[in-house]
């Protein structure tokens, strides 16, 4: 059995799914397992993806490949790949981003990875002029701190017994999908643990399969507070307003912050407006506070 089982799902990107798969070669940790399912790519598209496959079977020791005809969504890709997956232990990459050499051996080396259901860790986004480090926080991820935002992140580490028992990804959702989900693993197994480290590439330069829609991420948010109601505290349903509202790129009234403004919500309201009203400095600032390789802020 392999020690790690990483899943990417991919649609008509092939060129980005080729850099995905030469991150995976230059992982320090080597015995892992590559499972990709490609979810009905156009007919222009779908040889140049099955070309990369077959390129890189000669490069993993062990390729798992899906070729779905038609497209049923990410999650449900996803699924397939979890369900049909190896190791002892599982992660995700999406086919537009990469992953630093070391974020396998990180993880697997980390003395939080016994101790947690799961782990995650920062990243480095790249808008393709710049790139930054970006870790808002670390540490314990408890239930109560999950559900007042996404701090696990879009990717966690965790046995794929877990993932499996949990039924792996909403294939109703819109969006929040990967939220729901560590939601999910944190009520079934327990806590997760943030790394402060940053071992995640995020590409945003570019805006092909990138949730732009605000419609479909507030469709997301909203699916989601039905699904978890019971859970969900005030105060967690006014952090939740406003990650929505800040994931949308929607524009914050006064009354809107006034009415979902706490200690939790500071920070996320504060750093939207100054993003919004002052992208300029925001930019600046934020490339002076996190450069890739300095200290963080």
């Amino acid at each position: 059995m392999k020690t790690v089982s990483v899943y990417i799902p991919t649609r008509n990107r092939p060129e980005f799914l080729e850099r995905a798969l030469e991150s995976l070669v230059k992982q320090q940790h080597k015995a892992f397992q590559v499972l990709v399912c490609d979810d009905g790519s156009s007919a222009e598209n779908k040889p140049r993806v099955l070309s990369v496959i077959n390129r890189y079977r000669q490069r993993f020791s062990d390729l798992v490949f899906f070729n779905e005809p038609e497209s049923r969504g990410a999650c449900h890709a996803r699924n397939r790949m979890i369900g049909a997956a190896e190791g002892t232990y599982i992660t995700g990459l999406d086919d537009d981003d990469e992953f630093m050499p070391e974020r396998l051996r990180v993880f697997l080396d980390s003395r939080q990875l016994d101790q947690y259901a799961y782990l995650s860790a920062g990243k480095i986004v790249d808008d393709g002029t710049s790139s930054f480090e970006s870790i808002e926080t670390h540490g314990e991820i408890t239930l109560d701190k999950l559900l007042h935002s996404n701090i696990a992140g879009n990717q966690v580490f965790t046995r794929t017994e877990y993932l499996k028992a949990v039924g792996g990804f909403d294939e109703h959702f819109v969006s929040w999908q990967d939220y729901d989900l560590w939601v999910r693993l944190t009520r079934e197994f327990g806590a997760g643990y943030k790394i402060e480290k940053c071992t995640y590439l995020w590409h945003v330069g570019h805006e092909l399969g990138r949730i732009s829609n605000p419609a479909k991420v507030s469709a997301g948010y909203h699916q989601f507070l039905d699904k978890h109601a019971g859970l969900l505290s005030r105060r967690h349903r006014q952090a939740l307003a406003v990650q929505d509202r800040v994931q949308s790129e929607l524009p914050l009234s006064l009354g809107f912050a006034l009415a979902n403004m706490n200690l939790k919500t500071c920070y996320p309201l504060t750093k939207h407006l100054a993003r919004s009203q002052f992208p300029g400095f925001f930019l600046l600032l934020r490339n002076v506070m996190r450069p890739v390789g300095g200290s963080k802020a």
